[in-house]
């Protein structure tokens, strides 16, 4: 019964292991602090990956989720990208990108990426399982011209709304964890004052 009763709870272990998102960035620039998670894949013309940030300053806190395409993608973000949730409860949700830009990450090697600005409020909804999204994108014609465009992509088992919430849990555990750590550094930032030498 001993043996029985090791063997479940390691399993149970490894398994909440193997769920759990890692934090890949955490680092202070610019008096921000910025806690990012390990990237998930969704499989639409071009690979898509997105990932949850928070950033922290000054008493703010806001959730973003980051998404962008693969290396050199023929496809990109328009100014003002909509993403669209539909639940499975069937309510909607759409989120408009507050930034997106092309990081070029190596000689002739760019990713398109973009920023969905979501509170805490609404990323908590999507956890209760997201059917169908939509992303608006920038693609481009066989002449070259460019054009705004969207895919969907649909789910009969939620995943997205549960790798949210996975993402989301890393996230509060690593500030939780870390919190310490995280005030000292924003308290010993110092900005620089605009009008110093002007």
């Amino acid at each position: 019964m001993k043996k029985y009763f090791f063997f479940i709870t390691s399993l149970l272990i490894c398994c909440q292991l193997a769920n759990a998102q890692k934090i890949e960035v955490s680092e202070l620039k610019n008096e921000v602090f910025k806690i990012q998670t390990s990237s998930e894949k969704l499989e639409i013309k071009d690979d898509f990956e997105y990932c949850l940030v928070k950033y922290i300053s000054n008493g703010k806190e806001e959730f973003y989720i980051m998404g962008c395409f693969d290396v050199n993608s023929i496809h990109s973000f328009p100014p003002s990208a909509k993403i669209l949730f539909k639940l499975f409860d069937g309510s909607l949700m759409d989120v408009v990108s507050l930034t997106s830009k092309i990081i070029n990450i190596h000689k002739n090697k760019y990713v398109p990426t973009i920023y969905y600005p979501i509170s805490e409020e609404q990323l908590v909804s999507l956890f209760s399982g997201i059917k169908k999204i939509r992303i608006e994108l920038l693609s481009v014609d066989k002449e070259g011209t460019p054009f705004v465009d969207y895919q969907d992509i649909e789910f009969k088992k939620d995943k997205v709304g549960k790798n949210l919430q996975k993402m989301h849990e890393s996230i509060v555990k690593y500030e939780t964890k870390n919190n310490n750590i995280i005030t000292k550094k924003l308290n010993s930032s110092t900005r620089k004052n605009i009008f110093e030498g002007f």
